[in-house]
């Protein structure tokens, strides 16, 4: 699992998800999109069950947009949000040939009016 990033405005790890001062952050991403789904199951990330169904697809060639944004502790994003895929919890949705140190994939999310410290 990969990602690349095409274009991005910000210094940030990648799977930081808004930036850590007041400002907004820009990134076109491609590669592996990951997106389990748990509905109507009551799962997540780290806890059982395991998602219904997971939404795959490699974007090779169309970047996906990602904009992240802060002013004092309100955060926000919308788009193509990068995660590290390298926990033994994706084993449960993914293969583990496909899992390694490192592994990092996108799924589409909006959150637009969340608070942070």
């Amino acid at each position: 699992m990969k990602v690349e990033i095409v274009y991005r405005t910000d210094n940030e790890p990648l799977t930081t998800p808004f930036p850590s001062k007041d400002g907004i952050m820009v990134r076109f991403v491609r590669g592996d999109y990951l997106d389990p789904q748990w509905i109507f199951n009551g799962g997540g990330w780290f806890k059982p069950p395991a998602p219904r169904f997971t939404l795959r697809h490699f974007f090779k060639w169309l970047p996906i947009p990602y904009i992240a944004w802060r002013k004092g502790t309100r955060v926000g994003y919308i788009g193509a949000k990068i995660y590290g895929v390298d926990s033994p919890e994706y084993y449960r949705f993914v293969h583990t040939r496909e899992i390694y140190n490192g592994s990092q994939a996108f799924c589409i999310t909006l959150r637009p009016f969340g608070r942070s410290l």
